[in-house]
């Protein structure tokens, strides 16, 4: 891991805005953990003109101007080193995993019928594991779209009937989840 002193003073002056952006967003809704797309949706409400933009100077800051979508693409960046830097808690900001993950309840035989929450974002995962966890229910987080493998998990795992309940973000990759993976679902189902 990179220590701390080789960061340059940008790193660490981006990393305090997010710190304080993250500050913010515990501050006005309560909340202690959020995603990376939260903190960024939160960030632009902000009005505040306090977003750093460096010179050509190492560290040298020339100016402030309030958060901008197009600053998205490096709060991820930033955000990390902040974490490293010890600037906000390590699990302050939720981290997306690749890949498929299927979290099966230990009660679940204790129903005559099969719960399921998929959801499309596995950054929710810490969040929902343990409400599914107490309701029975199985969590299963994708990427994106279901994979055929993980629809025809579902057949092997679930009895008859089945309740899934399907949450998703309201990105553009992510806004018809619900939509596909009831087609999907009914696409692959076994005769």
């Amino acid at each position: 891991m990179t220590e701390a002193f080789v960061y340059t003073e940008t790193d660490r002056t981006k990393s305090r805005w997010v710190a304080r952006a993250y500050q913010d967003f515990v501050k006005s809704t309560g909340r202690s953990r959020t995603t990376l797309r939260g903190l960024f949706y939160h960030a632009l409400q902000m009005k505040a003109p306090d977003y750093p933009i460096c010179g050509g100077f190492v560290g040298e800051i020339r100016i402030t101007r309030p958060y901008h979508e197009n600053d998205g693409q490096k709060l991820s960046k930033w955000m990390s080193k902040a974490r490293t830097l010890g600037f906000i808690p390590a699990d302050a900001v939720l981290e997306e995993t690749a890949g498929e993950q299927i979290f099966l309840p230990e009660n679940a035989l204790e129903r005559p019928y099969s719960l399921e929450v998929w959801i499309n974002k596995s950054a929710l995962n810490p969040l929902l594991y343990p409400v599914c966890q107490k309701h029975g229910a199985a969590l299963v987080s994708v990427s994106g779209r279901a994979s055929e493998d993980a629809i025809s998990a579902l057949y092997q795992r679930c009895r008859q009937p089945t309740i899934i309940l399907c949450l998703s973000d309201l990105s553009p990759g992510g806004a018809f989840f619900c939509r596909d993976l009831a087609d999907d679902i009914a696409r692959v189902r076994p005769t």
